[in-house]
């Protein structure tokens, strides 16, 4: 299981971060967007706006798997790494 910072596919760290983390989340590699919120100044916490741009540049599948499975973690439930998203 692997995860992403928000700021990665929002383009914040640069356009070749953004479009390795959406590549990444198209192959199945990545399973949740982090909000590596650790200061509200300089990381901002931008969890809505990455999956927005999952959404508009991969399809609303793939954002809403990941909300999944970040929910899934949050009640202690397995998820399934090996299904490929676009199996979905």
């Amino acid at each position: 299981m692997a995860q992403v910072t928000a700021g990665s596919i929002t383009g914040d760290f640069g356009d070749t971060l953004q479009e390795i983390g959406l590549k990444m989340v198209e192959d199945d590699l990545i399973h949740i967007v982090a909000s590596d919120a650790h200061d509200a100044d300089y990381r901002p916490f931008k969890l809505k706006e990455a999956l927005d741009v999952i959404a508009d540049k991969l399809g609303s599948e793939y954002a809403d798997t990941l909300v999944d499975n970040a929910e899934k973690i949050f009640r202690d439930e397995k998820i399934d790494t090996k299904k490929s998203i676009k199996d979905i």
